[in-house]
């Protein structure tokens, strides 16, 4: 009779920590939001992800659902990377980390696929910029880091249009390239 008592007593705490686990809440602290998760466990959270600046509305819920709590998520890393980018001077490593953290938080394959994109888009465009800088350098070391940007880049373009511009710089660079000589190759008119 108590090993049924026991048993009925674990089950219990098995299903109230299965309960627990499903549970999500968001936080407000003075700074920004934490979402925290139930742990598997009849009681307790655990934090998963803080949101600088994040403010939730009057009318937030107490508890959410797995796929609620990760699209408010989602959402608010999405506006971060959009803020990021539409600032004067784009900051592209914040807009970056803010798509590397919004994906945990996409459970569809087309968010993921919107968000991959984004970040290749992103990568892309950094490393043109990056081959572009180098390449008005015009100095033999930073065509050679042009050329592996450049690279990079082609491997990362998303449309025919792009990997054309890509190729173009490469075939700029390999040219300025061969249109160099190394000072150490030149000969000396001997006197």
């Amino acid at each position: 009779m108590s090993l049924v008592i026991l048993a009925v007593l674990m089950a219990c705490v098995v299903f109230a920590s299965f309960l627990n686990a499903g549970h999500y809440q968001f936080e407000q602290k003075a700074r920004g939001v934490i979402l925290k998760k139930g742990r598997f466990a009849p009681a307790g959270m655990k934090a998963l992800v803080f949101m600088p600046g994040m403010v939730m509305p009057a009318d937030a819920k107490e508890d959410y659902k797995a796929a609620e709590a990760a699209a408010i998520t989602r959402d608010f890393f999405l506006n971060s990377y959009e803020e990021s980018m539409a600032a004067p001077e784009p900051d592209a490593a914040a807009a970056r980390a803010a798509l590397v953290a919004a994906v945990p938080f996409s459970f569809t394959t087309e968010n993921r696929k919107m968000i991959w994109g984004l970040i290749n888009a992103l990568d892309y465009n950094v490393l043109m910029t990056e081959a572009e800088a180098a390449i008005n350098d015009e100095v033999a070391g930073q065509l050679k880091v042009a050329e592996e940007k450049l690279n990079k880049a082609a491997a990362l373009a998303a449309t025919e249009e792009e990997a054309a511009e890509a190729e173009a710089l490469l075939e700029r660079v390999e040219a300025m390239q061969k249109a160099m000589v190394a000072p150490e190759a030149m000969v000396a008119p001997k006197a």
